[in-house]
């Protein structure tokens, strides 16, 4: 008797181990499938993020071929030295002619021969270097875009404008007809300087995004 009730309880063990092993198998394989699934959504959504962005690049890099202007390296070489020499001579006049800006005059007193042979010295170092910038960029015109040669002779003008202005009040101040007319164009010469500075600015970006954009091809013919 003793035999066939433990052959039972042995029986019922192995059974219940066996139902065990198949129900924890059975949830395993759900967990697995759940993990598996999640998984797959989470790898289909990073692909088609991946896909988007690789088309997004495609794009943004078919757009900058697009904007590429390719050149051989003969007039690559020929425009990059034109524009090396207008920023030269042009960085030149904007430089000289801001120091002549009456914004800029010492206020401590020196003696009036020293002060004016100073002023002498900065006004001539202004006009010689408009007369190079004027010069560069006369030689050079055939061979730049419309844009720049307009940009670069705006420029030239609002440089001639103030050394004009400062002509006026130096050395001619005896035509104007008034205090209030000399500190007109005293004001005058403040703000054109700030307007010297913003347009010699955005030329100096204007030709560097110009310059970024050709590309040289060692097959273009020019």
């Amino acid at each position: 008797m003793n035999i066939y009730i433990t052959g039972g309880i042995v029986f019922s063990v192995a059974c219940g181990g066996g139902l065990l092993v198949w129900l924890f198998k059975r949830v395993f394989d759900r967990i697995t499938d759940t993990l598996s699934k999640k998984n797959e959504l989470r790898l289909n959504k990073e692909l088609e993020d991946f896909k988007g962005n690789i088309n997004k690049e495609l794009e943004d890099f078919k757009g900058s071929l697009e904007r590429k202007n390719y050149v051989s390296k003969v007039r690559f070489d020929a425009e990059f030295e034109i524009f090396r020499r207008l920023s030269e001579t042009f960085s030149h006049m904007v430089k000289d002619v801001y120091l002549i800006t009456p914004l800029l005059e010492s206020s401590v007193i020196i003696d009036r021969e020293i002060r004016e042979n100073q002023e002498k010295e900065r006004y001539e170092e202004a006009e010689n270097s408009l007369i190079l910038a004027e010069n560069e960029l006369r030689k050079n015109a055939p061979f730049i875009k419309e844009l720049y040669y307009g940009s670069f002779n705006e420029l030239r003008k609002l440089c001639s404008e103030q050394i004009n202005s400062y002509r006026l009040l130096k050395w001619n101040i005896e035509v104007l007809d008034s205090i209030e007319t000399q500190q007109k164009i005293h004001i005058e010469m403040i703000r054109r300087a700030s307007s010297i500075q913003k347009e010699y600015n955005q030329l100096t970006k204007d030709v560097r995004g110009y310059l970024e954009l050709l590309d040289v091809n060692e097959k273009a013919v020019d």
